[in-house]
């Protein structure tokens, strides 16, 4: 066995029991807990599914050979979805967590502060998110445009959703 096919039959069993452990627990939660009714649960679960489905895409790719295209458009959609579910993630253990009793001092002073800042820039931080969602168009336009245009639309884009001014002294 060459290491190439050693890679390839490794990568079909780790995907698969990646996969397979991820779904599972999923099921187990759902059994043992009403996860749904839960902020907690359900980010944990959101997460979960969203790492299953990177999984399912590689298994796809593996096992059938599909489009190179489609796995990789599948790979960057799912991707893309990680900053907003840990930003939401986030969200919700900072609005949880001091209910709870279960944050430190230290911590809480810290989280204050950016929740200040991102209460303002919640608007420049809906903008960036949603330009996201435009990179797509403008790279399927790549070959109209040519590299240089696709990067400075990118950068466009993005820096005019976020706003130059929202980063530089906001956790001062």
């Amino acid at each position: 066995m060459t290491q190439a096919q050693l890679i390839v039959l490794l990568s079909k069993v780790v995907l698969i029991s990646g996969f397979c452990s991820l779904a599972l627990w999923i099921i187990i939660y759902s059994l043992l807990a009403e996860w749904w009714h839960d902020p907690i649960g359900q980010t944990l679960v959101s997460k979960s599914a969203l790492l299953a489905g990177l999984f399912a895409v590689s298994i796809l790719s593996v096992f059938f050979h599909l489009n190179p295209y489609i796995i990789a458009w599948a790979d960057l959609s799912l991707i893309t979805l990680v900053t907003p579910v840990m930003l939401w993630r986030s969200a919700v253990w900072v609005n949880v967590a001091p209910h709870r009793g279960t944050i430190k001092a230290e911590g809480a002073a810290v989280m204050g502060k950016v929740t200040a800042w991102v209460s303002a820039h919640r608007k420049a931080i809906s903008g960036y998110l949603g330009a996201l969602g435009g990179i797509p168009v403008i790279i399927t336009q790549h070959q109209k445009m040519g590299s240089v245009a696709t990067w400075a639309g990118i950068a466009v884009m993005l820096l005019g959703a976020i706003g130059v001014h929202a980063v530089p002294n906001a956790m001062k």
